[in-house]
């Protein structure tokens, strides 16, 4: 009875996580990081904290022993709270580290940049479409955006040479700069 109520529990933070993170990636800053493992280390220490946070919740749900011995004991049990730890705890330390970097961010100056387009993949009308760019060195994209006549001549070209992205950024802290506005433009 007591892991049924432990399942219920892990189900709703589940749902409501993910319904989160689904509105968060469509309504937020594009934030872009020229150190991949920053996010992955942001998650990673999330996740550690909401093994031990977790493993703390099942002990007021079961006794000391029963917890350690299925904790780290039950694949599915381990797999469970490994999953509830990354999608809850991971995704709260990262939004965490977003929300102070945006509040750091905003009395800083803009600087504008001029990137390489390498490909723009146009799927629909305002989802999906996806522009892949040079970021300092970087393979960046910006997704979900609406398409311009522009843009699907670009796409419909296939040959993105003369094609670029003027970027307003921000830096932010650890690498990261989050992105103000941009424009796809052609140089002839």
């Amino acid at each position: 009875m007591k892991e049924k109520r432990f399942d219920n529990f892990f189900i709703t933070c589940t749902v409501v996580f993910t319904a989160l993170l689904i509105y968060h990636r469509k309504t937020t800053n594009r934030e872009m990081f020229l150190n991949n493992y920053i996010p992955i280390s942001l998650y990673l220490a999330g996740t550690l904290v909401g093994l031990g946070v977790l493993f703390l919740i099942r002990k007021t749900f079961f006794d000391f022993e029963e917890t350690l011995q299925f904790f780290f004991t039950d694949f599915t049990t381990l797999v469970k709270n490994l999953f509830l730890s990354v999608v809850v705890f991971g995704t709260t330390s990262f939004w965490f580290f977003e929300y102070v970097n945006e509040r750091l961010v905003d009395s800083a100056d803009a600087i504008y940049i001029k990137c390489k387009v390498f490909k723009v993949y146009i799927v629909s009308a305002g989802s999906s479409n996806t522009i892949d760019f040079d970021f300092f060195g970087n393979d960046e994209s910006i997704d979900n955006f609406n398409s311009t006549e522009l843009m699907r001549q670009a796409n419909k070209e296939g040959n993105y040479e003369k094609y670029f992205l003027n970027l307003t950024i921000k830096k932010g802290l650890l690498t990261s700069y989050i992105l103000e506005d941009y424009s796809f433009v052609i140089e002839n």
